[in-house]
């Protein structure tokens, strides 16, 4: 499902009309009908008819499987019948090596049991599949691993938790950017009982300076006075404001490096005595991890490495779940070996041959009188000459073949009808369905005639070709069916945001040259916003499409005056 243009239909602007005399925006007459010709293709390729070829082609190789697994058996049956003949052979024979084969043949039925157990642990050691072997030095590597891997967590975890407090003090800040502070830390920390006494003191000044130039006599501190002193003399009011001056330049001193400080290892307190002890609460914590540093540094580097040689040791085995699941097959495949070993010795023991039996006659239902031995040799003859002889097994896989390609053919056409059906869908879907933008039909109509074009709509299409609108059927045959072009660009760019894909065919067909190379440059315009293939066979076409950059000529086997071939696209 394609907007599609030809030489005949380029000038058709009936369904166009449509749109616009509408209330509604309407979709292309024949998006509906194809978008539900192309979902019933799709449900049908995609359901009953591919259910039904899956279900022949499993029935096929069901078949054939069967016939394939008696082909495979040809060596089994040819053996037993010649254990069968010789078997034959021997019970009316009186000589020696008939005799020994009798005994043997006494002796193996006496030891049934042991070749039963033999195939019994041969399918048990086959269903473990290929594994990797787990010895005993590889469970004491992984103990000793793990072992030394708990340790070192635990160790790595004791030791940050130690670290913990000191680590949450400092913030992230290193302990060196504590150490660059440290000379101002520790004369902060030295002045606190000044700052808090000098802060005291200035407080009880400035209480003091206040009373005093309010008339309030002087209370003085001493117990013991000169007796010239009065209890309540007039206070110093110019004393207590250099004590005042001094004792405020002090404590903005201390404050106003306690702030740098405090800055600059991100401590926001307002309070400076608090600010300060933070200060040496971090000191204290950089010092610990400082002391600590190379011992948390050894833990964790120990815990990677014994996290590193572990997996190292169990990628051998496919990680942890490999490693249990190799160890549990290789303890079966031992104890499986171990029985195997002891049934052999004990047959060889015996003058058995423990790999003989596999195939003998008496182990393969033959054993009984010449009746019985001569019915089952009949039987295996007709299985023999059922495989050579039959061309079933050929025949299966042919149809197998057939019917596998039926399918991959029903799955494409199921897809790519479910493909249309979904553009069809996306293009005649929405509000915004197929009717054109007229400023942007306008436009390529303008970069088609070389001038300023305008179209509008007032009960049709109205065109305003540097005069007042004029219906555009009134307008030569050439503008005609360069507006019908224009509309449908615009229309197929309104349409599902350009997803839709535009296929021309001849389009520019009656144009002059003139026109025709506006036309190219106006489709060039719309194959920035979708795709647009154009079939032609016009020469002037192909020659103004191959002087422009970004587009692909494609030789479509369609011929020139001269001989030679060339197709636009």
């Amino acid at each position: 499902n394609v907007h599609f243009i030809s030489s005949g239909t380029a000038g058709d602007l009936s369904w166009l009309e449509e749109t616009f005399a509408s209330a509604e925006s309407l979709s292309h007459p024949l998006l509906a009908s194809a978008a539900e010709k192309a979902r019933i293709t799709a449900e049908s390729a995609l359901g009953p008819e591919l259910s039904m070829i899956e279900d022949q082609i499993a029935e096929t190789e069901s078949a054939a499987e069967t016939l394939q697994a008696e082909a495979n058996r040809y060596g089994e049956y040819a053996s037993q019948a010649e254990a069968i003949r010789k078997m034959m052979r021997m019970e009316s024979d009186d000589s020696p090596e008939a005799e020994e084969f009798r005994r043997l043949a006494v002796l193996r039925e006496t030891h049934r049991h042991h070749y039963g157990r033999l195939a019994e642990l041969a399918a048990s050691r086959r269903a473990l599949d290929s594994f990797e072997w787990v010895g005993i030095s590889d469970i004491a590597a992984y103990e000793s691993m793990v072992a030394e891997l708990k340790e070192a967590s635990e160790a790595a975890e004791s030791m940050e938790e130690m670290m913990y407090g000191p680590m949450t003090l400092l913030g992230g800040i290193a302990p060196e950017d504590v150490y660059a502070q440290s000379r101002e830390i520790r004369k902060l920390a030295e002045g606190r009982e000044s700052y808090a006494r000098n802060t005291r003191e200035l407080r009880d000044r400035r209480t003091e300076l206040a009373g005093a130039k309010m008339g309030a006599p002087r209370k003085r501190a001493q117990l013991f006075r000169r007796e010239t002193e009065s209890k309540d003399d007039a206070a110093d009011i110019s004393g207590l404001t250099r004590r005042i001056a001094d004792l405020t330049r002090m404590t903005e001193s201390y404050e106003e490096s306690a702030s740098r400080v405090s800055y600059s290892l991100g401590i926001m307190m307002p309070d400076t005595e608090q600010a300060v002890a933070e200060m040496v609460r971090m000191m204290d914590a950089a010092d610990v991890l400082s002391e600590h540093r190379e011992a948390l540094a050894d833990s964790r580097i120990r815990l990677e490495k014994a996290e590193s040689t572990l997996a190292r040791f169990l990628e051998r085995f496919g990680g942890e779940e490999g490693f249990a699941e190799c160890r549990i097959k290789t303890e079966k495949a031992r104890a499986a070996d171990a029985e195997t070993a002891e049934i052999r010795r004990i047959l060889s023991e015996a003058g058995l041959n423990p790999d003989e039996p596999v195939c003998a006659a008496e182990y393969m239902g033959a054993s009984g009188d010449r009746k019985s031995l001569e019915k089952r040799l009949s039987y295996l003859e007709e299985k023999m000459s059922r495989i050579l002889g039959s061309g079933e097994l050929e025949s299966l896989l042919d149809r197998k073949a057939a019917l596998t390609a039926r399918r991959n053919a029903a799955v494409r056409r199921g897809m790519t009808a479910a493909f249309a059906c979904a553009i069809a869908d996306r293009a005649g879907g929405g509000a915004n369905k197929l009717r054109p933008d007229l400023d942007a039909a306008g436009a390529y109509l303008s970069e088609m005639a070389g001038r300023e074009c305008r179209l509008s709509w007032d009960r049709k299409i109205l065109l305003s070709d540097g005069g007042p609108p004029a219906p555009l059927e009134t307008a030569g045959g050439g503008m005609v069916k360069m507006a019908s072009i224009a509309l449908k660009l615009a229309a197929a760019e309104a349409s599902a945001g350009g997803e839709v894909p535009m296929i021309l065919d001849e389009p520019f067909a009656g144009l002059d040259q003139e026109n025709k190379s506006g036309a190219c440059r106006a489709v060039r315009s719309a194959a920035r916003k979708m795709q647009i293939i154009i079939f032609t066979s016009d020469r002037e076409t192909n020659e103004i499409f191959s002087s422009m950059s970004g587009t692909a000529i494609f030789n479509m086997g369609m011929p020139k005056r001269d001989g030679s071939f060339h197709a636009t696209i």
